[in-house]
Protein backbone atom coordinates (compact mmCIF):
# COMPACT_ATOMS: atom_id res chain seq x y z
CA UNK A 1 0.00 0.00 0.00
CA UNK A 2 2.84 2.57 1.11
CA UNK A 3 4.65 1.11 -2.13
CA UNK A 4 0.91 2.25 -4.37
CA UNK A 5 0.96 5.62 -2.64
CA UNK A 6 4.61 6.59 -2.83
CA UNK A 7 3.92 6.04 -7.03
CA UNK A 8 1.08 7.84 -6.97
CA UNK A 9 2.91 10.78 -5.70
CA UNK A 10 5.62 10.48 -7.93
CA UNK A 11 3.05 10.27 -10.76
CA UNK A 12 1.32 13.24 -9.11
CA UNK A 13 4.49 15.56 -8.99
CA UNK A 14 5.69 14.47 -13.09
CA UNK A 15 2.18 15.73 -14.23
CA UNK A 16 2.51 18.83 -12.66
CA UNK A 17 5.95 19.06 -13.87
CA UNK A 18 4.65 18.48 -17.37
CA UNK A 19 1.93 20.63 -17.05
CA UNK A 20 4.35 23.54 -15.77
CA UNK A 21 6.47 22.69 -18.70
CA UNK A 22 3.77 23.10 -21.84
CA UNK A 23 3.82 21.57 -25.28
CA UNK A 24 6.14 18.84 -23.13
CA UNK A 25 9.43 19.92 -24.69
CA UNK A 26 11.28 19.73 -21.46
CA UNK A 27 9.22 17.38 -19.53
CA UNK A 28 6.71 15.05 -21.51
CA UNK A 29 3.40 14.06 -19.39
CA UNK A 30 3.08 10.62 -17.94
CA UNK A 31 0.40 9.56 -20.98
CA UNK A 32 2.23 10.58 -23.60
CA UNK A 33 5.70 8.60 -22.22
CA UNK A 34 3.52 5.84 -22.11
CA UNK A 35 1.79 5.97 -25.35
CA UNK A 36 5.39 6.10 -26.39
CA UNK A 37 6.58 3.45 -24.58
CA UNK A 38 3.97 1.53 -26.31
CA UNK A 39 4.81 2.41 -29.85
CA UNK A 40 8.25 1.32 -29.14
CA UNK A 41 7.60 -1.74 -27.57
CA UNK A 42 5.62 -2.55 -30.72
CA UNK A 43 9.41 -2.71 -32.77
CA UNK A 44 11.42 -5.25 -32.85
CA UNK A 45 14.47 -2.87 -32.71
CA UNK A 46 13.22 -2.00 -29.34
CA UNK A 47 13.66 -5.25 -27.98
CA UNK A 48 17.12 -5.26 -29.83
CA UNK A 49 18.36 -2.41 -27.72
CA UNK A 50 16.91 -4.34 -24.40
CA UNK A 51 18.17 -7.74 -24.89
CA UNK A 52 21.88 -6.23 -26.14
CA UNK A 53 22.08 -4.03 -23.46
CA UNK A 54 20.62 -5.91 -20.44
CA UNK A 55 23.43 -8.60 -21.66
CA UNK A 56 26.04 -6.48 -21.66
CA UNK A 57 25.55 -5.29 -18.11
CA UNK A 58 24.13 -8.83 -16.66
CA UNK A 59 27.55 -10.08 -18.10
CA UNK A 60 29.38 -7.43 -16.12
CA UNK A 61 27.30 -7.26 -13.25
CA UNK A 62 27.94 -10.96 -12.55
CA UNK A 63 31.44 -10.95 -13.50
CA UNK A 64 31.62 -8.03 -10.61
CA UNK A 65 30.27 -10.52 -8.26
CA UNK A 66 32.45 -13.32 -8.88
CA UNK A 67 35.19 -11.39 -8.59
CA UNK A 68 34.44 -9.28 -5.81
CA UNK A 69 33.46 -11.88 -4.01
CA UNK A 70 36.96 -14.22 -5.08
CA UNK A 71 38.61 -10.85 -4.05
CA UNK A 72 37.20 -10.37 -1.11
CA UNK A 73 38.26 -14.29 0.20
CA UNK A 74 41.78 -13.82 -0.89
CA UNK A 75 42.01 -10.46 1.23
CA UNK A 76 40.34 -11.96 4.13
CA UNK A 77 43.40 -14.95 4.26
CA UNK A 78 46.27 -12.80 3.02
CA UNK A 79 46.24 -9.04 4.66
CA UNK A 80 48.77 -8.56 1.59
CA UNK A 81 46.27 -8.94 -1.06
CA UNK A 82 43.87 -6.59 0.30
CA UNK A 83 46.95 -4.06 1.25
CA UNK A 84 47.41 -4.06 -2.53
CA UNK A 85 43.76 -4.04 -3.48
CA UNK A 86 42.83 -1.04 -1.63
CA UNK A 87 44.40 1.43 -3.70
CA UNK A 88 42.39 0.22 -6.71
CA UNK A 89 38.96 -0.34 -4.73
CA UNK A 90 39.32 3.50 -3.19
CA UNK A 91 39.94 4.57 -6.89
CA UNK A 92 36.53 2.52 -8.55
CA UNK A 93 34.66 4.22 -5.72
CA UNK A 94 35.37 8.28 -6.36
CA UNK A 95 36.34 8.00 -10.20
CA UNK A 96 33.77 9.51 -12.26
CA UNK A 97 32.06 7.36 -14.59
CA UNK A 98 32.50 10.22 -17.39
CA UNK A 99 36.26 9.64 -17.17
CA UNK A 100 36.38 5.71 -17.67
CA UNK A 101 34.24 5.72 -19.92
CA UNK A 102 36.70 7.90 -22.36
CA UNK A 103 40.03 6.24 -21.22
CA UNK A 104 38.27 3.05 -22.02
CA UNK A 105 37.02 4.41 -25.37
CA UNK A 106 40.83 5.53 -26.09
CA UNK A 107 42.03 1.63 -25.39
CA UNK A 108 39.27 -0.07 -26.89
CA UNK A 109 36.09 -0.04 -28.43
CA UNK A 110 32.56 1.01 -27.56
CA UNK A 111 31.23 -2.37 -28.21
CA UNK A 112 31.71 -3.89 -24.45
CA UNK A 113 31.94 -0.62 -22.70
CA UNK A 114 28.90 -0.78 -20.51
CA UNK A 115 30.23 -4.57 -19.38
CA UNK A 116 33.71 -2.80 -18.33
CA UNK A 117 32.05 0.38 -16.58
CA UNK A 118 29.30 -1.77 -14.69
CA UNK A 119 32.39 -4.09 -13.18
CA UNK A 120 34.46 -1.54 -12.15
CA UNK A 121 31.35 0.57 -10.65
CA UNK A 122 29.76 -2.63 -8.80
CA UNK A 123 32.97 -4.15 -7.58
CA UNK A 124 34.05 -1.98 -4.49
CA UNK A 125 30.75 -2.26 -2.96
CA UNK A 126 30.64 -5.98 -3.41
CA UNK A 127 33.63 -6.70 -2.02
CA UNK A 128 33.90 -4.32 0.98
CA UNK A 129 30.39 -6.05 1.90
CA UNK A 130 31.34 -9.25 1.62
CA UNK A 131 34.73 -9.12 3.26
CA UNK A 132 33.19 -7.27 6.05
CA UNK A 133 30.51 -9.94 6.25
CA UNK A 134 33.00 -12.46 6.67
CA UNK A 135 34.69 -10.69 9.43
CA UNK A 136 31.48 -9.89 11.43
CA UNK A 137 31.19 -13.61 12.23
CA UNK A 138 30.31 -14.73 15.81
CA UNK A 139 33.18 -15.06 17.81
CA UNK A 140 31.72 -17.91 19.91
CA UNK A 141 30.82 -19.98 16.65
CA UNK A 142 34.60 -19.71 15.87
CA UNK A 143 36.07 -20.40 19.17
CA UNK A 144 33.86 -23.95 18.76
CA UNK A 145 35.02 -24.56 15.31
CA UNK A 146 38.24 -24.50 16.48
CA UNK A 147 37.54 -26.29 19.30
CA UNK A 148 36.25 -29.33 17.32
CA UNK A 149 39.04 -28.57 14.80
CA UNK A 150 36.88 -27.63 11.66
CA UNK A 151 38.59 -27.15 8.13
CA UNK A 152 38.62 -23.23 6.76
CA UNK A 153 36.46 -24.45 3.93
CA UNK A 154 33.72 -25.78 6.74
CA UNK A 155 33.92 -22.71 8.84
CA UNK A 156 32.94 -20.15 5.55
CA UNK A 157 29.80 -22.62 4.76
CA UNK A 158 27.96 -22.65 8.50
CA UNK A 159 30.05 -19.67 10.04
CA UNK A 160 31.10 -16.47 7.31
CA UNK A 161 28.47 -17.22 5.00
CA UNK A 162 25.44 -16.86 6.77
CA UNK A 163 27.59 -13.73 8.60
CA UNK A 164 27.84 -12.09 5.31
CA UNK A 165 24.31 -12.75 4.20
CA UNK A 166 22.56 -9.46 5.19
CA UNK A 167 25.74 -7.67 3.76
CA UNK A 168 25.59 -9.29 0.45
CA UNK A 169 22.03 -8.56 0.21
CA UNK A 170 22.40 -4.64 0.79
CA UNK A 171 25.36 -4.62 -1.47
CA UNK A 172 23.17 -6.52 -4.05
CA UNK A 173 20.17 -4.17 -3.66
CA UNK A 174 22.25 -0.78 -3.93
CA UNK A 175 24.75 -2.46 -7.20
CA UNK A 176 21.80 -3.78 -8.86
CA UNK A 177 19.88 -0.82 -9.87
CA UNK A 178 23.36 1.19 -9.95
CA UNK A 179 24.32 -1.17 -12.79
CA UNK A 180 21.90 0.07 -14.80
CA UNK A 181 22.38 3.36 -14.50
CA UNK A 182 26.25 2.84 -15.01
CA UNK A 183 25.85 0.79 -17.81
CA UNK A 184 23.29 2.82 -19.54
CA UNK A 185 25.81 6.46 -18.74
CA UNK A 186 28.71 4.63 -20.61
CA UNK A 187 26.58 3.75 -23.42
CA UNK A 188 25.16 7.13 -23.60
CA UNK A 189 28.62 8.62 -23.54
CA UNK A 190 30.40 5.33 -26.15
CA UNK A 191 26.82 5.47 -28.20
CA UNK A 192 27.33 1.62 -29.56
CA UNK A 193 25.38 1.07 -32.22
CA UNK A 194 22.06 -0.75 -31.64
CA UNK A 195 22.27 0.17 -27.16
CA UNK A 196 19.62 1.91 -25.07
CA UNK A 197 22.40 4.42 -24.26
CA UNK A 198 22.31 4.85 -28.04
CA UNK A 199 18.30 5.32 -28.19
CA UNK A 200 18.72 7.51 -25.32
CA UNK A 201 21.67 9.44 -27.31
CA UNK A 202 19.10 9.82 -29.99
CA UNK A 203 16.16 11.14 -27.85
CA UNK A 204 18.77 13.91 -26.71
CA UNK A 205 19.46 15.19 -30.43
CA UNK A 206 16.23 15.47 -31.15
CA UNK A 207 14.41 17.09 -28.26
CA UNK A 208 12.39 13.62 -27.64
CA UNK A 209 11.56 14.12 -24.27
CA UNK A 210 8.25 11.69 -24.65
CA UNK A 211 11.06 9.07 -25.65
CA UNK A 212 13.57 9.84 -23.38
CA UNK A 213 11.08 9.27 -20.30
CA UNK A 214 9.78 5.70 -21.94
CA UNK A 215 13.45 4.56 -21.75
CA UNK A 216 13.91 5.73 -18.66
CA UNK A 217 11.05 3.60 -17.22
CA UNK A 218 12.56 0.57 -18.74
CA UNK A 219 15.72 1.23 -17.34
CA UNK A 220 14.40 1.38 -14.38
CA UNK A 221 12.21 -1.59 -14.97
CA UNK A 222 15.42 -3.44 -16.07
CA UNK A 223 16.97 -2.03 -13.03
CA UNK A 224 14.08 -3.39 -10.77
CA UNK A 225 14.46 -7.10 -12.31
CA UNK A 226 18.01 -7.74 -12.06
CA UNK A 227 17.61 -6.53 -8.44
CA UNK A 228 15.07 -9.08 -7.74
CA UNK A 229 16.91 -11.94 -9.83
CA UNK A 230 19.77 -11.44 -7.68
CA UNK A 231 18.16 -11.60 -4.73
CA UNK A 232 16.70 -14.56 -5.55
CA UNK A 233 19.82 -16.15 -6.86
CA UNK A 234 21.39 -15.09 -3.77
CA UNK A 235 18.57 -16.89 -1.42
CA UNK A 236 18.65 -20.32 -3.97
CA UNK A 237 22.26 -20.42 -3.12
CA UNK A 238 22.02 -20.28 0.42
CA UNK A 239 19.37 -22.95 0.57
CA UNK A 240 21.40 -25.19 -1.66
CA UNK A 241 24.12 -24.36 1.36
CA UNK A 242 21.80 -25.49 3.77
CA UNK A 243 20.80 -28.39 1.88
CA UNK A 244 23.78 -29.79 1.53
CA UNK A 245 24.12 -30.52 5.34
Amino acid sequence: MRKAGGLLFLLAVWQLLSLHFPGGLAVASPLDSLRTLCSLAGTAAFWQRVLLSSAHIALGFLLAVLSACAAAVLSFHVPAAEVLLAPFVALMKSVPIAIVVILLLILFSSSGIALAVVLLAAFPLIYTAFLAGARSADGKLLEMALVFRWSEGRKWRWIRLPAAREHLTSALRVTAGMAWKAGVSAEVLGTPRGSVGEALYGAKIYLATEELFAWAAVILLLGWLMERLSLCLLKGLYRLREAGA
